[in-house]
């Protein structure tokens, strides 16, 4: 009988779907696509979130303030990836920072904030 049972738990276990959980935020993958790693779809509807800099132009080593919001009718989120590149090209420009939340590096010493919570959040500075 115990070993009819560990054969059924067995089947069981190989026939489920297997998923990869990130506890610490995204695989290093996400730098160059920006994409999670999910596994979910890409989205093709514009997001409904609002990505709000504090300036439109940074120049030289210059701090801004970039805030993520959720509108009223919008579910929160439970994480983000952000990274800033310049205008007419795909060049990684500048770092952001982040306080309290986990921050990977891409290649060259480029940090990518990549923050992932249990939590929804619906806006965060």
């Amino acid at each position: 009988m115990r070993h009819l049972l560990k054969t059924l738990f067995l089947v069981w276990l190989s026939a489920t779907s297997s998923v990869l959980g990130y506890s610490r935020g995204a695989p290093d993958t996400t730098c160059a696509s920006l994409e999670p790693g999910h596994g979910l779809s890409r989205q093709n509807s514009p997001s409904p979130y609002i990505i709000t800099p504090g300036a439109a132009t940074v120049e030289g080593a210059k701090r801004i303030l970039v805030t993520l919001k959720a509108p009223d009718n919008v579910e929160g989120f439970k994480g983000f990836l952000v990274q800033a590149r310049k205008a007419d090209s795909q060049e990684i420009v500048g770092t952001f920072f982040t306080t309290d939340h986990s921050v990977f590096t891409c290649g060259k010493g480029i940090s990518i904030p990549q923050i992932a919570w249990e939590n929804i959040e619906y806006d965060i500075e």
